[in-house]
């Protein structure tokens, strides 16, 4: 959609006063944005940047943070033929997996006093996968020495690193200590990518601003500024330059999921939208 809002202002001729840059970066997902950190170290600066996720067209001059993380649970491998205390870690995992309910329950009730969440979107948390045993072998013959449970958590702007970790940690080991399995097998925490704080326009920026004008112009039905549901590299702007960012992306649904999709529709409709900001923010000679 970016390349297509540039490539249809050359068609038409348009004459920016300004200069526009498409920025493409690579490890956005497994290690959490550190092309979009190379490219602020290698000194590639702009006014103000649009970051294109999947946002559904709403513009999002705030997003949440996030933080992946691996719960582990140790045990002894083997058989117990010879007499040995097998310890099968699997079952304390399982005790886990309800704990990590109770939290999933009661963290994404928690409010934020940011304005652009003020009404929306909730906290997340997923239990993203489970593995016990050597996945490499062609069967399991014998109880796995570890179970781990990876688990994606989000936070509001503002909130550390340090107070997801302890928030999470301080719940999840409190009701640990009250299951008979758990107390004497308890979870092992570990970080598994870097944190990804929230971030956070302030009310009135200009750049806000401009966004919702070409979508008051093209879709006055549904100008919407909120909060994102979800975490991403905007952050980076925000901690490592002065660039002002939003989210601003395709309407569509699955993500992360098979047959993820955007709607052409809409799609085509955010070119246009692209190129109005582009226009206006820059100005024509």
């Amino acid at each position: 959609a970016a390349m297509l809002a540039m490539l249809a202002l050359g068609e038409l001729g348009v004459r920016l006063r300004g200069d526009v840059c498409i920025e493409t970066v690579v490890d956005e997902e497994f290690g959490g944005a550190n092309g979009t950190l190379a490219s602020r170290l290698r000194g590639h600066h702009a006014d103000a940047v649009i970051v294109p996720e999947p946002s559904n067209l709403i513009i999002c001059a705030a997003t949440q943070g996030g933080i992946m993380m691996r719960v582990a649970f140790a045990g002894r491998t083997g058989r117990d033929f010879s007499g040995e205390a097998i310890i099968n870690p699997v079952f304390a995992a399982a005790r886990f997996v309800e704990i990590f309910r109770q939290f999933d329950s009661w963290y994404c009730r928690k409010s934020s006093d940011n304005p652009w969440f003020q009404s929306g979107p909730p906290l997340t948390c997923y239990l993203q996968g489970i593995r016990g045993g050597d996945m490499s072998l062609p069967l399991f013959d014998r109880a796995p020495g570890i179970c781990t449970i990876d688990v994606w958590i989000q936070c509001f702007p503002g909130t550390s690193e340090v107070e997801l970790y302890r928030e999470f940690t301080e719940f999840c080991l409190a009701r640990a200590a009250q299951d008979e399995l758990l107390r004497d097998h308890p979870p092992q925490f570990e970080k598994l990518i870097r944190f990804l704080p929230g971030a956070s326009l302030a009310p009135g920026h200009p750049l806000i601003a401009t966004a919702e004008r070409a979508m008051a112009s093209v879709a006055p039905d549904r100008v919407t500024i909120q909060g994102a549901p979800f975490a991403c590299d905007a952050f980076i702007f925000e901690q490592y330059s002065d660039i002002p960012a939003i989210v601003w992306g395709p309407r569509g649904g699955n993500a992360h999921a098979p047959d993820e999709f955007i709607e052409v529709e809409h799609y085509l409709q955010l070119i246009q939208l692209y190129a109005l900001t582009i226009v206006d923010w820059c100005g024509m000679e």
